[in-house]
């Protein structure tokens, strides 16, 4: 009986924090700023200046954010594992950062058993639009990631990476050093 009571009030708390998280204050007629405040009394971790458009999907607390990040429109953050953005991080529209996966399975069902893993992006990392960051995924700082690449391994600092699966194009140079 307790335990069917506290599965219960756990699927309550879900319910109630997305309706909360993910349609209240995913709207777009809330103003940035105000979303940023209402998240943090929310209890997300979430820096000075960064900012979460509207429609953005965010599935736990386990997510947060640094100082002047920017996620835009769209964006899913599903949160099953920890999500660590770092600072001056730019995501483009409609990407995704998925810490879930499975296992493979046998022949009957190959999604096996699942799993999470969290993802890391480092300081100054742009992300362009409708990108996939997959699970155990760590972006190193300044790194650039292609718009449409799928993100499997970790990516070293500032390189830019493009495709599917992404790879590495070039290192990228920093135009106000010598």
């Amino acid at each position: 009986m307790g335990l069917t009571r506290a599965l219960q009030d756990e699927r309550v708390r879900r319910f109630v924090f997305d309706i909360v998280v993910n349609s209240v204050l995913a709207t777009h007629l809330l103003p940035r700023p105000l979303r940023r405040e209402l998240l943090r009394r929310f209890g997300f971790e979430i820096g000075t200046d960064a900012c979460i458009s509207a429609d953005c999907y965010i599935g736990s607390r386990l997510v947060s954010f640094g100082d002047r990040s920017f996620a835009n429109v769209g964006c899913t953050f599903d949160g099953n594992s920890r999500i660590v953005i770092g600072k001056d991080v730019q995501i483009g529209m409609r990407s995704l950062l998925l810490t879930a996966t499975h296992q493979v399975g046998d022949t009957v069902r190959r999604a096996g058993e699942p799993r999470s893993e969290p993802i890391r992006i480092g300081d100054g990392v742009w992300i362009g639009a409708g990108s996939i960051i997959l699970a155990g995924v760590t972006i190193g700082n300044g790194a650039l990631v292609a718009a449409g690449s799928v993100v499997r391994q970790d990516c070293e600092p500032d390189t830019l990476y493009a495709g599917v699966p992404a790879r590495a194009i070039r290192k990228l140079v920093d135009p106000a050093r010598p």
